[in-house]
């Protein structure tokens, strides 16, 4: 019995060594990021390994700043931010940016329902095809600011 518990003990701790160190490499990583010069008041910001291999980490963009922890190295960067955008039957468009007010134009009927599709507020060069590179140091890094342009 007490041959079962040894393995069973030896099991487990072997199991909490292998998943804890990604953990215990992570650094703090802090910044702002701005668009047109103005805070992006809501977005998220994610981490890549620039070789593909080990984890990312993403954030939450809150009134321009955001904070994660990550694993060291090269990372390749992506920050999007979205506006809903619904169209009612009657060709009525609204837009509202995560909450906010919205404005309304009107076109021709087409007729159908509701549909409701993200309007991407962030250049591709930022998020699908993204030019943003930073090196993680292994002692962490405040002020990691990006500064966008929407043009």
């Amino acid at each position: 019995m007490q041959s079962r518990f040894s393995i069973v003990l030896g099991l487990l701790l072997l199991g909490a060594g292998c998943g804890g160190s990604t953990d215990d490499n992570r650094v703090s990583v802090s910044g702002e990021v701005r668009l047109d010069d103005q805070p992006l008041t809501d977005g998220v910001i994610t981490f890549l390994p620039s070789d593909g291999k080990g984890p990312s980490a993403s954030a939450k963009i809150v009134g321009g700043e955001y904070e994660t922890k990550i694993n060291p190295g090269p990372k390749n960067v992506s920050i999007q931010a979205t506006q809903s955008q619904t169209v009612f039957s009657d060709s009525t468009t609204r837009e509202d940016s995560h909450g906010g007010g919205g404005a309304e134009t009107r076109g021709d009927s087409h007729g159908g329902g509701n549909a409701s599709a993200p309007k991407q507020l962030i250049p591709a060069k930022y998020n699908t095809n993204t030019e943003l590179t930073y090196e993680v140091k292994p002692d962490g890094n405040d002020d990691v600011n990006f500064d966008l342009k929407s043009k």
